[in-house]
């Protein structure tokens, strides 16, 4: 039985190493493109006020 309790305590501790380490990598790797996307957002936004001033001129 304490063998048994053992290996599932190891196979949860691996899961939840191995959940970790991929939402951390996941969060690194995702950050720079949600920060683009929002830059590209507030740029696009920006030149359709502007195409709108012009219309409206």
């Amino acid at each position: 039985m304490s063998m048994l309790t053992r290996v599932v305590y190891g196979l949860f501790i691996a899961v939840l190493g191995v959940a970790f380490t991929l939402y951390t990598f996941g969060l690194v790797i995702a950050a720079p493109f949600l920060i683009l996307i929002k830059n590209c957002n507030k740029l696009f936004n920006r030149n359709t006020l502007g195409s709108r001033k012009l219309q409206n001129v």
